[in-house]
């Protein structure tokens, strides 16, 4: 009886999340997040002038929704790359069955990937504050 209400209680949450992804699809296909102002702005970039690994993704995710692969590169390659996957990734190995997809959870959890992606994230956020990054933006834009 336990595992059917946890079960049931997963699917609920699958459900949940699934119909927040449609609703905010919708909304940023909708609204351009460099033309409204009720977007939230980055409170990193706010308060030290420099861009956060995320600045740009709702950007680039408004780009991606319009099949403009390009601009969405350049607003934020790292997360079009390498986050998004492994946040996809995540939710698979995650919502599967009991048992299945184990060597997924046990990479996607293991500490070396978890030190990758945290060098990766802190490169990525050097970078993209560098007058090298602005440069290579500033010549494909």
């Amino acid at each position: 009886m336990q595992q059917e209400a946890t079960t049931d209680m997963q699917k609920r949450i699958i459900y949940i999340i699934i119909v927040v992804i449609i609703a905010l699809s919708i909304v940023y296909y909708i609204f351009d997040p460099a033309e409204y102002g009720w977007f939230p702005g980055c409170i990193i970039e706010w308060a030290t002038g420099f861009e956060c690994p995320a600045c740009g993704t709702q950007r680039m995710v408004h780009a991606l929704l319009h099949g403009d692969i390009r601009t969405a590169l350049l607003l934020n390659p790292f997360m079009l790359v390498v986050l998004m996957p492994m946040i996809a990734l995540l939710t698979i190995a995650f919502i599967s069955p009991k048992g299945k997809l184990e060597w997924l959870k046990k990479f996607i959890a293991h500490p070396i990937t978890l030190i990758m992606l945290f060098l990766l994230l802190n490169g990525w956020w050097i970078l993209r504050n560098t007058p090298l990054w602005h440069n290579f933006i500033a010549t494909y834009n």
